[in-house]
């Protein structure tokens, strides 16, 4: 972690709005329609750029990447991820049940207006939402196929390799990629004991990532554990 002792370091955590092109590209893959790969890695890049200039010019010490080639902070994580596969919906699923918070408890009325529209709040007029559900960004289910393997190596050395270019130039403190975990819910007396009863499925990845991941991974387990309940819903 980066210190001073003249002044305060001003950084910023989560996505930053993301150019149409951008959001153009990723709502074609979500939605399984055809786009250009490379293209959106263009546009991807470009925007990076941009942003990493904006965040220069208003003072930032520590930026980001935006999370700009990324559908979400964690709906990505399971494209990095070996052994697990999409699968469709049960019809007695509820796409919202992970949403729950203790704000919803004492704000219902609050919520219920805003989960109509909270995804469509940041998005460009230019951009359609035409076949775009309003969900969850994390309602992918998937099964498991085998082993679960980290598989992103290649990814994540783009992802810095971007930020590193982007920040050139440029008298930056220090730089960060937001990343997430698997799965963030505590464990409960039932899922130690299921996690007991399971049979080894992580596989230590080269690369250590913590919720900051910081422009040099150093050497150790990505994950120690997924809960069952990760295992069905890729969360």
């Amino acid at each position: 972690m980066q210190r001073s002792t003249d002044r305060i370091l001003t950084t910023h955590v989560g996505s930053l709005v993301r150019t149409p092109a951008i959001l153009n590209g990723i709502r074609a893959r979500l939605l399984d329609e055809e786009y250009d790969p490379k293209q959106f890695a263009r546009d991807v890049h470009q925007g990076i750029v941009e942003v990493v200039h904006t965040q220069a010019d208003i003072g930032i010490d520590i930026p980001s990447d935006g999370e700009f080639g990324r559908q979400g902070f964690r709906g990505y994580i399971n494209e990095r991820l070996d052994g697990l596969a999409p699968r469709a919906h049960r019809s007695d699923e509820d796409p919202w049940l992970h949403t729950d918070s203790q704000e919803q408890a004492f704000f219902p009325e609050f919520f219920a207006q805003y989960y109509q529209h909270y995804r469509y709040l940041w998005m460009p007029p230019e951009v359609s939402l035409d076949g775009v559900p309003n969900l969850p960004g994390n309602y992918h289910r998937y099964r498991v196929t085998g082993p679960i393997r980290y598989t992103g190596q290649a990814a994540i050395q783009q992802d810095i390799d971007t930020l590193k270019a982007a920040m050139a130039g440029f008298d930056f403190v220090d730089g960060f990629i937001p990343a997430d975990v698997p799965q963030r819910e505590p464990m409960t007396k039932t899922s130690r004991a299921s996690i007991r009863a399971l049979p080894p499925i992580c596989t230590p990845s080269p690369t250590r990532f913590t919720r900051s991941t910081r422009l040099s991974p150093t050497p150790g387990c990505w994950f120690r554990w997924i809960s069952p309940r990760s295992i069905l819903t890729g969360r």
